[in-house]
């Protein structure tokens, strides 16, 4: 496969989103017949587009030209809009709180991180949590120290604060929340703002995780779920944009689960290093080498928490087509499937998810991994032995089957 050089775009029209056409002609149908509602949740897997979906309709409602398909993208509310510029839309997202130092150093909003912001809405409108803290780590100086993100109560004062004010464009507010799983109980100071929104204001939620969303936050907006990308999509996306081979764009696709990042991420070899440690996992836990098993643990124990969880994320990508493999129905082959059954793939599966549960309960990370290394290689050890016991019976004609020959 050729080198491509990964290239996001920004993303703030409807014609620029891949796919979800029949969502994009809903919402603007909704428009078209006044009857969108005012508090929208946007649900579904990171990088499938639910992010740019959310700010294709944000420039829309606040377009001066708008047409029957989409903004015009050219009057000055909708330059502002493709720039994160403008007075009437507004972004919260999660961000690592800093409190102490000189004041104009602390940061408790999303605002004091609107240049990150900004960018990684230029260049990874389909990234996710982990792309976002990863930049917010290589901005600061001192780095996030690992810390996790999150919605503090400074910011949802914030927000009521902001939607207070009257519309500098008399068009909509709009407040885009990307990943509201991150508010905690925080998200109580909202209810009544989003139950009783000032006039012509505009909610907007993108969440992936609906389970870790307060159920009082979700009984007061309108779900829409926003699925995963067909491999025809993001094959297509990916011939049109990055000028691949249809048989390579194809390859990438499948490898995506339907994850438009995921591909972009694969092409520039940006999951490279997490793919390297783990297929070095594999190897060092197939072939049982103690030491060097041990040495990966230390170096494994040192890297923030959240290219652990990326470590898992791959983990569970390599493990399903493993198992797709096993039954014998995988687009993709992957050499190592025939370590494990299907049964066997399933149970590691289902180890690496709770692994990385225990990670965010702060486990620690060396004893979760060597534990997971024994179970799997365990379950490697008797699915060979179950191998060899059955290429050892004799043929089924020499065993006591109950059936008479000629000679009995």
């Amino acid at each position: 496969m050729p080198s491509v050089r990964l290239c996001f775009f920004s993303v703030m029209l409807f014609r620029d989103i891949i796919g979800h056409h029949s969502l994009a002609s809903g919402l603007l149908r909704s428009i078209a017949e006044g009857r969108l509602p005012h508090a929208l949740l946007f649900l579904g897997p990171g990088g499938n587009g639910a992010l740019p979906l959310a700010t294709a309709l944000a420039t829309y409602v606040n377009c001066a030209q708008p047409g029957p398909d989409d903004a015009c993208g050219v009057c000055p509310s909708c330059q502002k809009a493709g720039k994160a510029i403008h007075p009437d839309i507004h972004f919260s997202y999660p961000i690592v709180t800093i409190g102490s130092g000189a004041k104009s150093q602390q940061k408790h909003k999303s605002t004091d991180y609107m240049a990150e912001w900004r960018r990684f809405l230029s260049e990874q409108p389909y990234g996710v949590y982990t792309d976002w803290m990863n930049l917010l780590d290589d901005e600061s100086e001192d780095g996030t120290g690992n810390k996790q993100g999150n919605l503090p109560k400074e910011e949802i004062l914030d927000i009521q604060r902001k939607l207070s004010l009257k519309t500098f464009e008399d068009k909509f507010k709009v407040l885009i929340m990307w990943l509201p799983e991150y508010l905690g109980n925080e998200g109580n100071r909202l209810l009544k703002l989003i139950e009783e929104p000032p006039d012509k204001t505009l909610f907007i939620l993108v969440a992936e995780d609906a389970d870790r969303i307060l159920p009082t936050i979700l009984s007061r907006t309108q779900i829409v779920r926003v699925p995963r990308f067909p491999d025809t999509t993001i094959a297509q996306a990916l011939q049109l944009h990055h000028e691949l081979e249809a048989d390579d764009a194809q390859q990438v696709a499948a490898f995506a689960e339907g994850s438009y990042r995921r591909a972009l991420e694969s092409l520039e070899g940006g999951g490279a290093a997490v793919e390297a440690s783990f297929r070095q996992w594999v190897d060092l836990v197939v072939r049982w080498q103690v030491l060097s098993l041990n040495a990966w643990l230390e170096e494994f124990q040192k890297l923030g928490r959240e290219k652990q969880k990326h470590f898992f994320g791959y983990g569970l990508q390599w493990v399903r087509t493993c198992y797709l493999n096993a039954l014998g129905v995988a687009p993709v082959q992957e050499p190592g499937a025939g370590m494990l059954g299907p049964e066997g793939w399933e149970k590691l599966a289902g180890d690496l998810e709770k692994s990385a549960f225990y990670l965010t309960r702060n486990a620690h990370a060396r004893l979760v991994m060597m534990n997971l290394s024994l179970r799997f290689s365990r379950a490697i050890q008797e699915h060979q032995l179950a191998h060899r016991n059955a290429d050892s019976l004799p043929p089924i004609e020499a065993q006591g089957t109950g059936t008479l020959r000629p000679d009995s």
